[in-house]
């Protein structure tokens, strides 16, 4: 029962945004002339593949935990650059490492963008089909010892911004505290025509989620109007599509940043375990039909197009091994004049294994913590 309700539907949708990232690694490639070697959903050991005609092995390999493109000239599937040696004509106009600064780094870089191509087209997709739900900015009840109610929130009172990003849906609100636990929060309110600041430290409760796992949040203390849905036109569903993929794409950068400095313990990470976790509750959730007999497909969507955007977030920091990585020393190469030695480039790039190593043992250590 753990393998079908868990690990099966966690490796369908990890193994298929893995697919589409690397499928943009791969088609830019192509594009570029460079002779793709192997394409791999997994690490470790082949468990299934078969070779094109182009010469390409395409293959499943045991550990379904990421995936790769190894292209002519890599010296390993971490697209290391091989050490210096001699090539032939055809070889040079194969291989990747011969190919010209800019098209390597579109090369790498359209792995993180596919990614968000396919949120994006999730996004679209379900918001011109279901619209959005929608709640006005305006407070219709502040909680009795809330944050909110401690900070002189008042009914009627409207939230026109918090740490400065605009509130036009009362939906917004609890995304933007969500990452403000015990952190200082500015809030700008529209009272009687005046425009109030006020600083609130979000509160954090323990509380099911929808799917019933005890979770933590962080709240105001504040009510609004009921929910009600809108429909949404192809032009509207597009604005929403950009705009909801930039907002999370800021909030991720807002928690990294919250953790350099300290201000989110590293316990608040989630991993691989986690992930599978919420792949089989969610998986579940969708295909139970309700008292209509219908499913709600909206979820799996939906928790697809986050996890593509927070692959794709991840691969462009910039770490060695990961796309980001690469990038920063393409970007580095291109204000020297000259490539960062292979030597050095090898030994930052142990040293960024070693670092994604211990994370995923941290990762991975708070996601079984949190099964208990």
């Amino acid at each position: 029962m753990l393998i079908i309700e868990y690990i099966i539907p966690f490796i369908i949708i990890l193994s298929f945004i893995v697919f589409i990232h690397e499928l943009g690694h791969y088609y830019t490639a192509k594009k570029f002339g460079v002779k793709i070697e192997e394409f791999a959903i997994g690490f470790g050991k082949e468990i299934w593949g078969f070779n094109d005609k182009s010469g390409t092995r395409w293959k499943f390999c045991i550990m379904p935990l990421g995936g790769y493109v190894k292209m002519f000239g890599d010296q390993n599937v971490a697209s290391q650059p091989g050490q210096e040696k001699k090539f032939t004509k055809k070889e040079k106009k194969d291989s990747f490492i011969f190919k010209k600064l800019y098209q390597k780094f579109l090369i790498v870089f359209a792995g993180p963008f596919a990614n968000y191509l396919l949120a994006m087209f999730i996004l679209f997709f379900l918001f011109s089909i279901y619209g959005i739900s929608y709640s006005s900015n305006k407070i219709t009840e502040v909680i009795l010892d809330s944050p909110a109610s401690k900070a002189g929130l008042l009914a009627n009172d409207r939230i026109l911004e918090i740490d400065g990003a605009k509130i036009n849906n009362f939906n917004d609100i609890q995304k933007i505290i969500q990452i403000n636990p015990g952190i200082d929060t500015k809030l700008m309110i529209e009272r009687n025509n005046k425009i109030i600041e006020k600083i609130i430290i979000p509160k954090i409760i323990s509380k099911q989620d929808f799917l019933g796992n005890e979770t933590k949040y962080a709240i105001l203390g504040v009510k609004s109007d009921k929910v009600e849905y809108k429909e949404l036109s192809i032009t509207e569903a597009a604005q929403k599509t950009f705009s909801e993929t930039l907002s999370l794409t800021i909030l991720s950068i807002k928690v990294l940043k919250q953790i350099i400095l300290g201000q989110r313990d590293i316990s608040d990470l989630s991993g691989p375990i986690k992930i599978a976790k919420y792949s089989g509750q969610i998986t579940k959730k969708s295909l139970l039909k309700d008292e209509n007999g219908q499913q709600n497909l909206y979820l799996i969507f939906w928790f697809i197009a986050i996890i593509s955007i927070n692959l794709g977030f991840i691969n462009l920091l910039p770490i060695p091994i990961l796309d980001g990585g690469h990038l920063m020393f393409y970007i580095i190469e291109a204000l020297r004049g000259k490539a960062v030695p292979i030597k050095i480039q090898e030994v930052i790039y142990k040293i960024s294994l070693i670092f994604l190593i211990i994370l995923f043992i941290i990762v991975s250590y708070n996601d079984i913590i949190s099964l208990f």
